[in-house]
């Protein structure tokens, strides 16, 4: 019985972590729809800014958010 619940765990274990793989994969710039990687500050195709500092914190966010995480203040 506790090797089959060991098995379920590491089973399911391998699908949530593939499933990040798979999302992180799918990063895209919002430019150009070019593949970007997940901390990547620049778009290697357009050069759009990806990611900005929050003027508030200092903070490295996505360029596309409207609050800062971290501070919860207006990146517009």
């Amino acid at each position: 019985m506790l090797l089959i619940f060991i098995v379920a765990v590491i089973f399911l274990s391998l699908i949530l972590f593939d499933e990040d793989n798979n999302n992180k994969k799918d990063a895209r710039c919002p430019n150009c729809n070019s593949k970007v990687g997940e901390n990547d500050i620049f778009c290697a195709v357009c050069k759009s800014r990806l990611m900005v500092n929050c003027k508030s914190c200092g903070k490295i966010v996505n360029a596309r958010w409207s609050y800062c995480p971290y501070c919860s203040k207006s990146l517009k």
